[in-house]
């Protein structure tokens, strides 16, 4: 069976130090879903991240809200870290 595997690239204007990029794939890394281990690629000039997964695991969106829940606004998702109900239960907000 041919795995289901798709690419995603995320516009992320907020990355602007390596350290920004860190703190984005430690996030992808955290909130993996399933089985699957994305392979996540971060470009710093046009400031986007490209990930490839398995969409019977995780879909686009689920990283556009890790990536909105690490504090960076994420293609039209609005950074939303720091509200009350941004970040999952039993997560622990990322300090910088």
């Amino acid at each position: 069976m041919w795995p289901n595997r798709f690419t995603a690239v995320i516009s992320v204007p907020g990355m602007k130090r390596n350290t920004d990029a860190n703190v984005i794939i430690d996030a992808i890394a955290y909130a993996r879903l399933g089985h699957d281990n994305p392979s996540v690629n971060v470009q710093r000039r046009p400031r986007r991240v490209v990930a490839t997964y398995q969409s019977l695991y995780l879909a686009q969106k689920n990283i556009v809200y890790v990536i909105a829940c690490a504090g960076f606004d994420a293609n039209n998702t609005p950074a939303n870290l720091g509200r009350e109900d941004a970040v999952p239960h039993g997560w622990l907000p990322v300090r910088l």
